[in-house]
């Protein structure tokens, strides 16, 4: 047998057969849908769709985030605060032996109770009430020696 083998008529290609085969070349070179179509036809949608609607959206947000809001906590309300605690803070910075006063009876009025709170408060109040009562106790009694010292000399005059 030669190498020089010319076609028969019947393995020459038909030019429109030809042309149908490249079609098929150009059909088959398309990249396929991953996801199946309907084989039937009219209700596949365009090419690249694989239905005829769109591809769904994506799903909302999480509404309130991806943990549980904290359960609910009930606290019972704190006792009440002495009302002469607070009034004994209040007076020892302005009239510190009235705060020093009453800063004392709230002391003692809340030392033991549970059913009113204050006794800090009261402390502070007792603390500088006293500091300041005996910074003018101090300066009073300055004050009246430092008199008496400038008239000392008169005093014992002839």
């Amino acid at each position: 047998m030669s190498t020089d083998h010319e076609p028969s008529p019947a393995e020459v290609p038909d030019p429109e057969t030809q042309v149908l085969d490249s079609t098929k070349v150009l059909d088959s070179t398309k990249v396929m849908d991953p996801l199946p179509s309907d084989p039937d036809g009219p209700e596949a949608g365009p090419p690249g769709y694989p239905y005829p609607w769109p591809p769904p959206p994506y799903p909302p947000p999480y509404p309130l985030g991806p943990y549980p809001p904290p359960p609910m906590v009930y606290y019972p309300p704190s006792p009440p605060i002495d009302t002469m605690a607070i009034l004994g803070l209040v007076f020892a910075f302005s009239f510190a032996p009235a705060g020093l006063v009453l800063s004392i009876i709230a002391m003692r009025r809340t030392k033991d109770t549970p059913d009113r709170t204050g006794y800090n408060l009261a402390l502070v109040g007792t603390i500088l009430g006293g500091f300041q009562t005996a910074l003018v106790v101090f300066a009073l009694v300055f004050y009246i020696f430092s008199v008496f010292l400038m008239f000392l000399p008169f005093l014992f005059v002839a």
